[in-house]
């Protein structure tokens, strides 16, 4: 069976799109708008980016997250990134939202913005 190629601007996971400077301020301006008390994954801010993935997002948070509410976006299951767990709970518990084992209620907590206040 042919093995596929990952497309040319693919990063190292595979993802699409690189890590460059209008993604990291897209990145930010989605994060710098989740309401207190609501979440997004990393795979929900690269879908409003409209580029990269989970992956792309997580990267940018690491290193570029410090000015907005980084505790606010979590995995798709649910659970913290490690790295952040401990700072991550007093946040989000001050929010009010419920942290249990490292993990968030996102059927609860899941910020969807429509359409027509994205724009």
């Amino acid at each position: 069976m042919p093995q596929l190629s990952p497309p040319p601007d693919a990063g190292p996971s595979g993802q699409r799109g690189p890590v460059d400077d209008a993604f990291v301020e897209a990145v930010l301006a989605v994060v710098e708008r989740v309401p207190p008390g609501c979440l997004v994954t990393y795979g929900d801010v690269a879908e409003l980016v409209g580029r990269g993935g989970p992956r792309q997002v997580a990267a940018v948070m690491s290193r570029a997250g410090a000015p907005v509410a980084w505790w606010r976006v979590v995995r798709a299951d649910g659970r913290l990134a490690d790295p952040v767990r401990e700072r991550a709970v007093p946040e989000l518990l001050a929010e009010g939202v419920l942290v249990r084992d490292g993990r968030v209620d996102l059927a609860r907590h899941r910020w969807r913005p429509d359409a027509s206040s994205w724009t």
